[in-house]
């Protein structure tokens, strides 16, 4: 079965924000006292491997989930 266009774009996005979520939420652990930064940050490099393999359509999702998860 082949999904369509729209259907597609979707899963991207949401695959793209939910990958955002778990990376960002287990760095955040790791962050130093009195909790401002984190040493290591992988979700930054999942919006830039998006960005570029997917274009425009991924930074969007990127966006909405650091939105969502501070």
């Amino acid at each position: 079965m082949k999904l369509g266009p729209p259907l597609t774009s979707w899963l991207q996005f949401i695959a793209t924000a939910l990958a955002y979520v778990l990376a960002a939420a287990a760095a955040l652990q790791l962050t130093i006292p009195p909790g401002y930064a984190s040493p290591f940050y992988p979700a930054a490099g999942i919006a830039l491997a998006c960005a570029l393999v997917w274009g425009v359509r991924g930074p969007p999702a990127a966006g909405l989930a650091a939105w969502g998860l501070n």
